[in-house]
C-alpha cells in the first residue's frame, strides 16, 4: 500500500512474533524502506525490539490510548490487602516470579490475598501456578473472564504486579493506572518509563524475585501512603493515555508532526 499512498505502521509485538515472520523476513525489510511508510512503536520497547530485527532510517514513540472507566466506587478495598496478576498464564508474563516472590514475603503473605487473573496455557508455568493455587487458599486462580468481570476485581485489589520478563506497553498496567491503583512494574515494561519508583509506582529489576518481594512487603508496610501513589498514577494516565492525549498523537502521526 505504501508504494501507492502515505501509510503509519505502528508496532505492538513482542520478540516471538517476530520468529514467526523469519521467512519474509526480505521482504520485509525491503517494504519498510518505503518513503510513504511512517514507523512507530507503542514504546521504547516495541521500537528497539523492531531495531534488533529490522533496519529503519527512523521510528518514533505513539503510545495508545484507552477510555476513562475511573468510578469512585472501585477503589473500596477488600478485607485483607490484594496483589493481582492479569493477563495469560504464560513465561513471558511471569507468575513464576510473582510465586518465588510471594514465598519470600515471610509470615506477611499468609495474611494477603493473591488474585491471578487470566487464560491458563497449560505449558510447565501454567502447570505449576494451577498446582499452587490449589495448594494454598489465599492464591486464587480466576481463569479467564471478560472486561466487564475484571472491572469488578478491580474493586478487591490493593496492588497490580507486573512481573513480565518482556512486555511492550502493558494494557492492564494502563487500567491500573487510569483507576488509580499501584502498579509494581518490571523494569523489562514498556510501561516502566513512566513510572517513578515510590512516586506514582514501583519498579523492579526483571526476573529479581527478591526486589519484588522486598516491594510488595513495603506496600503493606505503607498501606497509608498507597492513595497518594495512586492519585500520582492516574496523573500519569491523564497525562499520557487518556483518549484525547491519544487523538493528538495520532493525528499528528497521520498529518507528520510526530
Amino acid at each position: 500500500i505504501a508504494k501507492r499512498r502515505q501509510v503509519v505502521l505502528w508496532i505492538h509485538e513482542p520478540h516471538p512474533h517476530y520468529e514467526s515472520m523469519a521467512y519474509w523476513k526480505d521482504d520485509i525489510q525491503e517494504g519498510i524502506l518505503q518513503k510513504n511508510l511512517k514507523l512507530y512503536g507503542v514504546s521504547s520497547v516495541a521500537r528497539n525490539i523492531f531495531l534488533m530485527n529490522y533496519r529503519s532510517k527512523q521510528m518514533d514513540i505513539l503510545p495508545y490510548g484507552i477510555p476513562d472507566e475511573y468510578q469512585e466506587k472501585l477503589q473500596r478495598k477488600s478485607r485483607s490487602f490484594t496483589f493481582a496478576m492479569i493477563g495469560v498464564i504464560s513465561k513471558q508474563k511471569g507468575q513464576d516470579i510473582f510465586w518465588q516472590a510471594i514465598k519470600k514475603m515471610g509470615k506477611e503473605w499468609e495474611k494477603c490475598t493473591f488474585l491471578l487473573i487470566g487464560k491458563n496455557l497449560k505449558d510447565s508455568c501454567g502447570q505449576m501456578i494451577k498446582k499452587v493455587s490449589h495448594q494454598y487458599s489465599n492464591i486464587q486462580l480466576v481463569g479467564e473472564i471478560s472486561h466487564e468481570e475484571v472491572m469488578k476485581y478491580w474493586q478487591k485489589i490493593d496492588v497490580l504486579v507486573v512481573a513480565s520478563r518482556e512486555e511492550t506497553l502493558s494494557i492492564v498496567a494502563t487500567e491500573a493506572l487510569m483507576l488509580g491503583k499501584v502498579c509494581i512494574v518490571s523494569e523489562a515494561a514498556g510501561i516502566a518509563k513512566y513510572i517513578t519508583d515510590y512516586v506514582n509506582g514501583l519498579l523492579f529489576h526483571s526476573e529479581d524475585s527478591d526486589q519484588l518481594a522486598e516491594k510488595m512487603l513495603w506496600c503493606i508496610e505503607h498501606e497509608d501512603t498507597l492513595s497518594k501513589i495512586g492519585s500520582r498514577a492516574r496523573e500519569v494516565y491523564q497525562s499520557y493515555f487518556s483518549m484525547e492525549i491519544f487523538g493528538r498523537n495520532l493525528n499528528s502521526a497521520i498529518h507528520g508532526n510526530v
